[in-house]
């Protein structure tokens, strides 16, 4: 089945938000804090990333290969930087040295 994320955008938010258990236990683990470079493979409309930079202050990237998802992102957290890219490739991603790099609900939908 093939879903249409820039469509799901719409909606999103609506069903999804990050479990704030699961983002301190990522602070926590990666020790991450102000002066971290985190990155989010597949950021969505980032519910995760914004509450990491909200509670760190951290510089916070996302990925997503939906213009519709990072249409969202943006909205929602003006200070990260956010890059179309597929993904699996990360292709656009310039040389950068990040903290954490992870993913929430990522890879069962590749």
């Amino acid at each position: 089945m093939v879903y249409d994320y820039n469509e799901i955008s719409k909606i999103y938010d609506d069903v999804r938000e990050a479990d704030l258990k699961i983002v301190k236990f990522i602070i926590e683990k990666a020790q991450i804090n102000e002066e971290s470079h985190v990155l989010e493979i597949g950021c969505g409309t980032v519910n995760y990333i914004k509450v990491i930079q909200e509670l760190t202050q951290a510089e916070v990237w996302g990925v997503d290969q939906s213009r519709g998802m990072l249409n969202k992102a943006k909205e929602k957290c003006k200070s990260a930087v956010f890059i179309e890219d597929d993904a699996v490739q990360l292709s656009r991603i310039p040389n950068a040295t990040f903290d954490l790099v992870y993913m929430v609900a990522f890879l069962c939908w590749v």
